[in-house]
């Protein structure tokens, strides 16, 4: 009985330990103050008891599961039917499920705070974390040797969600930032003028960017299987080194935009 608990905490142990650490080296990587760990957790925790919504979809619509099949054909339509499969029924459903705790943690939590871009970045990124220390324990539960399985997606699964994750924190972070085109197009007057429309438009962007590299992973695995697994190295670490060019540039539009609201502040009390 003993053995069987140690097996157990073992098992959970290593399910969430690379969320952990990957969250943790974001964290020591962040300019000073610009993140909270203990916000992240709680993020975390979000991401992870979200997964009983995804529960609750798949059981009232049953059908979701395999939706795929009744749309397309895969043996007369196998491209439209792996595209559909990977970037609708998958990626789409889980990064809508992320996207929404990530708003429905920020409303309950910290309505009235203001998060620092790169902040937005980390703890949309925590959401995905917490999702995928789920996803672990449920490969593991059903693999017979969990060790392998967890070590695998350790390094490429949960490295994939984290920078699906940082991605959608990213454009989040964009919309909250004011950014305008200041070329008279529609999109600067209609869209980007108005903060509420502003907002809502980079959330949608938000979303679908980050299904669309969520796609895009889950369709070369479905392709190339283990054989692709150099691919998945080369999509991981030239995302990863992408987030890491957002992370900058959201810190840039921060400081650029305290700064000349300082200098407009400055004028008036000199006038």
């Amino acid at each position: 009985m003993i053995f069987i608990i140690m097996r157990v905490f073992y098992l959970f142990i290593l399910c969430l330990l690379p969320s952990l650490v990957y969250g943790f080296i974001i964290y020591v990587s962040a300019p000073y103050k610009t993140i909270s760990f203990k916000k992240g957790i709680n993020y975390l925790l979000g991401g992870s008891a979200g997964t009983v919504f995804l529960l609750m979809f798949l059981n009232s619509f049953p059908y979701w599961s395999g939706i795929s099949t009744l749309v397309f054909n895969p043996n007369t339509d196998p491209l439209e039917y792996l595209h559909f499969k990977n970037f609708i029924e998958i990626a789409l459903l889980e990064e809508s499920l992320k996207f929404s705790v990530f708003i429905l943690v920020t409303k309950i939590n910290y309505k009235k705070e203001t998060h620092h871009p790169n902040g937005i970045m980390f703890y949309a990124c925590m959401v995905s974390l917490g999702f995928a220390f789920i996803e672990n324990i449920t490969y593991g539960i059903n693999s017979n040797n969990p060790e392998n399985v967890l070590l695998w997606r350790s390094i490429t699964s949960v490295i994939g969600h984290m920078i699906f994750g940082l991605f959608m924190g990213y454009w989040i972070s964009v919309g909250k930032l004011g950014v305008r085109l200041r070329n008279r197009s529609l999109l600067d007057i209609i869209v980007l003028k108005n903060t509420r429309i502003r907002e809502k438009f980079f959330g949608f962007i938000a979303l679908i960017s980050a299904t669309i590299i969520h796609g895009m992973y889950d369709l070369e695995l479905d392709i190339n299987g283990p054989k692709g697994i150099v691919t998945i190295y080369i999509i991981l670490l030239t995302l990863s080194s992408l987030c890491f060019l957002c992370s900058i540039h959201v810190n840039k539009l921060y400081v650029d935009r305290n700064a000349k609201k300082k200098k407009t502040k400055t004028k008036k009390e000199e006038k």
